[in-house]
């Protein structure tokens, strides 16, 4: 096989080549330390490439293969639902997962999507990450108790719409994070 490194797939609407380039990731998820998805990640393959360093997907339908944290530097995630679980996510540990190398997270939570995984037997560690992109995330979303390293996190931008931002002006915008970043707010009538 061609030593292919980076695969980038974008809207894809004719469902023969969709299922096309779900066979070309299938094919490739072992050696990409790039993939750059606008559409669900399906694999028959049980985890990535532990070298992988910039992910984006769409979380609405699938459940992923095993994505392993550590080597990752760009992480955008998509349509999370309810079902979502960062358990996904490996480190050898089972107490936390942690992202030692994440240095960007954008998350954009799908459509009444109020994800707490609070009695989950791990905590999510970020603590190397300098930019957080949260759409769509309500007050009482797990993401918000992470340990995001706050020395290195330089900017944090919320964005969606007013249920979901105004919690966050009635809480005086108290969270640990938002605190020790520049913040952008942006409302949106999606």
């Amino acid at each position: 096989m061609p030593n292919i490194l980076d695969l980038a797939i974008y809207d894809i609407l004719d469902e023969n080549i969709s299922f096309f380039l779900q066979v070309l990731v299938d094919c490739y998820a072992m050696q990409l330390q790039r993939l750059n998805l606008d559409m669900l990640l399906v694999t028959c393959q049980p985890y990535l490439n532990p070298q992988l360093t910039y992910l984006k997907f769409d979380c609405s339908q699938s459940i992923p293969p095993q994505i392993f944290s550590n080597s990752l530097k760009h992480l955008e995630l998509g349509s999370l639902t309810p079902e979502f679980r960062w358990s996904i996510f490996y480190n050898n540990t089972t107490s936390k997962i942690t992202f030692k190398s994440l240095l960007f997270l954008s998350i954009h939570f799908g459509q009444g999507s109020h994800i707490t995984n609070r009695n989950a037997p791990y905590r999510l560690c970020f603590p190397s990450l300098q930019e957080l992109e949260l759409h769509n995330c309500h007050p009482n979303n797990d993401i918000l108790s992470a340990d995001f390293g706050t020395a290195k996190l330089k900017s944090i931008t919320l964005s969606g719409d007013t249920e979901c931002i105004l919690p966050y002006y009635n809480l005086g915008i108290k969270s640990q994070f938002l605190q020790v970043a520049p913040l952008s707010v942006i409302m949106t009538d999606d």
